[in-house]
């Protein structure tokens, strides 16, 4: 598709995994019983094909399918004689930290991340911490296949796995989170929106054990409000709140805890700002390894023009927090960010995790920052940005819409070089995301607009 970045290759997508694990409604598809217990299964054959110890980490989120698919998964692998790690309700990224921390060939985390509760989802981390590659995926997706169309195997009596249960290990992701930061937080007040997700235990106890004055909404979790109006997808929930309690900051997390969006008095923080502000302090103290960050295809033209500015450099990767881990780790780059929340420190995790963020910025910041937000980001000049996401009844390859397809490159230059417009299908739910950045509000507005009505004539 001659519209895409020039780094983007044209591969054919996996059928089951997405771009950031595998998502759908809870109960349908894949996500059902029967074809988790098979994915159970594959994934100790893979480990038993590699020499690898039958030992796997097991997480979710508060979602009331949680248990179903914890169950049914791990039905899968105790059959083939592995053990399983229960770690309860955790946040994501805690699944990455404890893979490493422990040396787990693979972790999983049962999440669907900000989307709404009657979907879920599998998240796979390697023994390094970070999300399985693309090789190892297809080599989940053939034998699942494989398995999936074939004969019910021979019995097998020779039944041999546990399940160890590690609900108790949160106190060690605290301290572990309290490690990364190097001077003790300004005193301020902080009010706390978990999402009614994974962070609402263990959020309000890192932030309380730091000796921040905390208030905390959204951690009543039954199973059914995860993402309800909460959380990182409504931050005006917890900016009226920070208003009303005259607090300082508010900090909403998503559904699994990897991503964060924050809020002063005056307003709420785009994820761009968040990563400008943490770019250059990292910077200025010299703790940006190479000078340079990893930023999406989302990040504003003006974030970039204002880091150039600074003498701070980036590489521009997909979207995906993945993505932005996998090209950190290529080049040896400490920091990284997307537009959605999700800022990866590389030096302390190899992924994004909203707590983590959260703490480091708070530390890095005087109290002064947040009473002044504008005067610390005067240096920022973002582009108007305009964005629509329409939810489509099937995923067709843009090559195929040659009625979008003209349209998407009759927009760009309509928009010129004052602006770009970017085109893509959500890789976890059924949307497409339009997006228009111009110096012109207006002409990005008019962009989307007309973008928009064809996708609602051809793929509504």
């Amino acid at each position: 598709m001659k519209f895409l970045p020039k780094w983007r290759k044209k591969t054919e997508p996996f059928s089951f995994f997405g771009t950031d694990g595998i998502r759908g409604s809870a109960n349908q598809g894949v996500l059902r019983p029967e074809y988790l217990v098979i994915l159970g299964r594959v994934l100790a054959l893979i480990l038993q094909s590699q020499g690898k110890k039958l030992r796997i980490a097991i997480a979710r989120d508060t979602r009331v399918s949680g248990d179903m698919l914890f169950s049914s998964l791990v039905s899968g692998f105790l059959s083939e004689g592995g053990d399983v790690f229960d770690f309860g309700i955790i946040p994501t990224p805690a699944v990455s930290f404890f893979t490493l921390r422990e040396k787990f060939p693979l972790g999983v985390m049962i999440t669907a991340s900000h989307n709404p509760f009657g979907d879920n989802g599998i998240k796979i981390f390697d023994s390094q911490g970070d999300k399985i590659d693309s090789a190892l995926i297809a080599k989940i997706e053939n034998l699942w296949k494989k398995i999936m169309a074939s004969k019910p195997r021979e019995e097998n009596f020779s039944i041999s796995g546990k399940i160890h249960n590690c609900s108790n290990i949160l106190s060690l992701y605290t301290n572990f989170l309290k490690t990364t930061i190097k001077k003790n937080p300004p005193d301020i007040k902080v009010v706390l929106d978990c999402a009614n997700g994974a962070t609402y235990q263990i959020a309000p106890q890192v932030f309380v054990s730091l000796g921040i004055e905390v208030s905390v909404i959204g951690n009543q979790p039954d199973g059914e409000n995860i993402n309800l109006n909460c959380g990182s997808l409504f931050p005006e929930r917890v900016f009226k709140k920070v208003q009303e309690e005259k607090a300082d900051l508010g900090i909403s997390f998503d559904g699994d805890g990897d991503r964060v969006v924050i809020s002063t008095a005056q307003r709420i923080l785009k994820g761009d700002e968040m990563i400008y502000l943490c770019a250059l302090d990292l910077f200025k103290k010299g703790e940006l390894k190479e000078n340079k960050i990893v930023l999406t295809e989302t990040s504003n033209m003006g974030l970039l023009a204002s880091l150039k500015k600074e003498g701070i450099l980036f590489e521009i990767t997909e979207v995906g927090d993945h993505m932005v881990a996998r090209k950190m780790k290529e080049m040896g780059i400490s920091f990284g960010g997307e537009t959605s929340g999700h800022l990866t420190f590389s030096h302390y995790l190899p992924t994004g995790d909203g707590i983590l963020a959260a703490i480091q910025i708070i530390s890095r910041f005087e109290k002064s920052t947040w009473e002044n937000i504008s005067e610390a980001l005067k240096g920022l000049n973002l582009y108007p940005q305009v964005t629509k996401d329409i939810i489509v009844r099937k995923k067709i390859p843009f090559s195929k819409l040659p009625e979008l397809f003209s349209v998407i490159k009759s927009t760009r230059q309509f928009l010129g070089e004052e602006g770009r417009f970017l085109v893509r299908y959500s890789g976890t739910e059924p949307k497409i995301r339009i997006l228009a950045e111009h110096i012109s509000e207006k002409k990005a507005a008019k962009a989307v607009k007309n973008v928009s009505e064809i996708v609602k004539k051809i793929l509504v």
